[in-house]
């Protein structure tokens, strides 16, 4: 379907046509009455709003205190309207919202500046997108300049990760919004694999008739993670916290850093001959498949290949995306998934 030209309309205009009645804006909508906001049309009755502040939590006596520009000043376009894919040299990309504000981001730097390395992370938004977008954009710069100092690639993930954090939580502050992200990053030396996790996502190596997960969940199922949680005072409850939160590890959730802790768990793997592919991934993709049904589908997909013909990286990452959009809870979240052939990538050092 084409998509027609874009066009400003004013608040009060868009508010005046009652015949559309898809067009929601959030709690700010009543400080930006003066205000021009992008709104592209999407649907005979429908729109989306492009260029707005993100919904909060807060009540009206609290926003209301707020004016225009300090709301404006928290929109962050999002990467994609629906769907995002792109082929590398050795890897893929495929993301879908799935109809809703994509909160995921991810970051993807064949070769970094300044270093011999490589670097892909993914970060799964909560309660808006500015979160995981300010970490998207920096986590890496203060990687970079750690390791100019540290020549240890983990103690430089470690502070990277202390640093971004300090800065998302008095960015929070100061706005008094709230928001979240979780952090999977993984940096590739020629054939060491550093990873640096904190959160829901995954990241899974897989060889011929085996997988090596690379981190581990950190959520309630996860009882050391649980454990720790609640000897901090923290209630759970339907394995969330106070009821709310899914996560036992993320950057910014101010609200609850007496109890979530933001140290990642860092993971070293030396890639082997028998390494076929990496795949990095939010959770929305392993609701849907998780790594034994990932490496079925692998095998799955080679044999319908056949074992003479060259297999194609982007038509394995859109088969796996699609099998894994077959489940209902993945249907309901944002995906983002990055896929590495591995041997592509140890030709390339």
């Amino acid at each position: 379907m084409s998509i027609p030209k874009q066009q400003n309309l004013s608040l009060s205009e868009t508010f005046g046509k009652r015949q559309k009645p898809q067009l929601k804006l959030n709690t700010a909508a009543p400080h930006l009455e003066e205000r021009k906001i992008l709104i592209r049309k999407n649907s005979e009755n429908g729109y989306i709003v492009e260029n707005h502040p993100p919904a909060t939590d807060m009540s009206k006596s609290a926003s209301s205190k707020l004016d225009a520009s300090r709301f404006f000043s928290l929109s962050f376009s999002p990467d994609i309207n629906e769907e995002y894919n792109f082929k590398g040299p050795y890897y893929y990309i495929i993301q879908k919202s799935h109809g809703k504000e994509m909160q995921d981001k991810l970051k993807v730097l064949p070769k970094m500046e300044e270093v011999e390395l490589s670097y892909f992370g993914v970060f799964d938004g909560h309660s808006s997108q500015v979160v995981p977008d300010i970490v998207a954009q920096k986590l890496d710069k203060y990687f970079v300049e750690n390791l100019k100092s540290e020549q240890d690639i983990p103690d430089a993930l470690r502070k990277a990760f202390k640093k971004i954090e300090e800065e998302i939580i008095a960015y929070l502050r100061e706005k008094m919004v709230r928001g979240g992200t979780t952090a999977l990053c993984t940096v590739f030396d020629k054939r060491e694999v550093y990873t640096a996790n904190l959160g829901d996502s995954q990241i899974v190596v897989f060889q011929k008739n085996s997988f090596v997960n690379l981190s581990s969940l950190h959520d309630y199922f996860n009882e050391e993670e649980r454990k720790t949680i609640e000897q901090k005072g923290g209630i759970i409850l339907k394995n969330r916290l106070e009821g709310e939160l899914a996560l036992s590890r993320s950057i910014g959730d101010y609200k609850y850093k007496k109890y979530l802790s933001s140290d990642p768990e860092i993971t070293t793997h030396q890639l082997k001959d028998d390494d076929e592919f990496i795949i990095l991934a939010t959770d929305g993709y392993w609701n849907g498949l998780n790594s034994q049904q990932t490496l079925s589908k692998i095998i799955e997909f080679k044999e319908m290949c056949g074992e003479k013909e060259k297999l194609d990286l982007k038509s394995l990452g859109e088969f796996l995306f699609d099998e894994a959009c077959k489940n209902i809870k993945t249907k309901k979240d944002n995906m983002s998934v990055i896929v590495i052939n591995v041997k592509d990538y140890l030709c390339q050092i």
